[in-house]
């Protein structure tokens, strides 16, 4: 079950508008788990860090974690050189803490 999950557009960041792309985000998500386990998530190099944030925000609550990922699943995080070091600290976040 593979699904794009597109960031947000922020022309400027609100709390509104940040709420708003993570009540999307887990919609999105959802609904994908609705139709099926997801096996992992794939975080495109070119995603801006503030969708990094939300993603983070989104499975931040271990409740929220167990509803949309599977017992066992795999984050990707492919790279094109130096990668920026949100993304880096998002993986480690997965490695450390989501996985407990």
């Amino acid at each position: 079950n593979v699904v794009p999950i597109w960031s947000c557009v922020w022309h400027e960041a609100t709390t509104d508008r940040e709420e708003a792309c993570e009540k999307l985000t887990w919609a999105v998500l959802r609904s994908a788990r609705a139709r099926g386990p997801l096996g992992g998530l794939v975080l495109d190099p070119a995603v801006p860090r503030k969708m990094g944030q939300v993603l983070r925000r989104v499975l931040l609550a271990a409740r929220d974690r167990q509803v949309l990922l599977p017992d066992r699943y795999v984050l990707l995080a492919p790279t094109l050189g130096p990668s920026p070091d949100w993304s880096g600290a998002l993986c480690e976040w997965f490695r450390t803490d989501a996985v407990a």
